[in-house]
């Protein structure tokens, strides 16, 4: 991990998971959560004409009211 990716981490207060070597069920896991977010989150927004910008600005919002849905692997 470079100095600027940490940087980054901190400035947008974002964890890093790491998934475990040959693992493809931890993996799988992962993935399904960027397909939720990207099923559930941008479709929806895209397609209503909202720009990207905007779009990505109010992640974080959707985040918090998703955040009970959303669950993290227990590793």
């Amino acid at each position: 991990m470079t100095r600027v990716f940490k940087d980054f981490l901190l400035e947008q207060e974002v964890s890093l998971y790491v998934c475990r070597t040959k693992d493809p069920q931890t993996k799988g896991q992962i993935e399904k959560l960027v397909k939720y977010v990207k099923s559930n989150y941008f479709s929806a927004r895209l397609k209503d004409g909202l720009s990207i910008e905007k779009a990505i600005a109010g992640i974080p919002k959707w985040c918090d009211r998703k955040n009970n849905a959303i669950r993290l692997p227990c590793i």
